[in-house]
């Protein structure tokens, strides 16, 4: 196992989070079949640095990618100012938006069901706000696009510290909470145990220790096992 990997150093399916300590072989993210993932953080240098990798293997695909965050001044050098959204209001407004885009896709795709379209991908970096703040629209538009958006190239990444995570896990009365738990979900560094997001019992009982900034544990759904893995740095 290398000491460090960074975003183009090795190859696998899309899209790739890191290294498997057990098998030695890469880690992806099942983003095509479910739509939808939750990252749950320890440091922001963490997610940043994973968010930074999916946005470049997303654009290598020429997805269009865009990205709500209050503080998106990390990002500056890979997405188009005009496609980030530092606000609940504007993105309400976008959410408006990006359904209609949606749904002329759908209308594509009733026309021609071979049609294949490219990644169309919502970034959420501070889900918790979202759903304290954000309206109820916003939280239904986002969840019935990830709901319908199967064959149309839609993904939902979301994203918030272990905190504010633990607080999405059980918060009540949420429909887009509800469809998110239901897909893929990543921890990034800190204790194990303090990530209520999946799981990980399993793995905590062979690898105690605080999880380092670059390391994570991944799990598809929740039928499958959890994958400890080191972390593809984005730059």
């Amino acid at each position: 196992m290398p000491e460090e990997s960074f975003y183009g150093d090795f190859h696998g399916k899309t899209y790739l989070l890191g290294l498997d300590y057990t098998e030695v072989q890469s880690v992806s993210a099942n983003l095509k079949d479910y739509r939808s993932i939750m990252i749950s953080y320890f440091k922001k240098e963490s997610n940043v640095s994973l968010l930074r990798s999916l946005i470049k293997q997303i654009q290598e695909e020429d997805g269009e990618i865009y990205l709500y965050r209050e503080k998106p001044e990390r990002y500056d050098d890979l997405l188009d100012p005009s496609h980030i959204i530092s606000n609940l209001t504007d993105l309400d407004a976008f959410l408006m938006e990006m359904a209609q885009m949606l749904k002329q896709r759908q209308q594509e795709l009733r026309q021609n069901p071979a049609a294949a379209f490219k990644p169309l991908v919502m970034i959420i970096d501070g889900l918790a706000k979202i759903m304290k703040e954000g309206t109820v629209e916003t939280n239904q538009r986002l969840e019935v696009f990830v709901r319908l958006g199967e064959g149309i190239g839609f993904m939902l990444i979301t994203a918030d510290t272990l905190e504010e995570m633990n607080y999405v896990k059980f918060i009540g009365g949420n429909i887009l909470a509800v469809t998110l738990r239901k897909g893929p979900k990543l921890i990034l560094g800190g204790s194990i145990n303090s990530h209520q997001l999946i799981s990980s019992l399993d793995i905590s009982s062979t690898h105690p220790q605080p999880l380092k900034w670059d390391e994570g544990i991944y799990q598809e759904n929740e039928n499958e096992g959890n994958i400890f893995f080191k972390l593809m740095q984005g730059d």
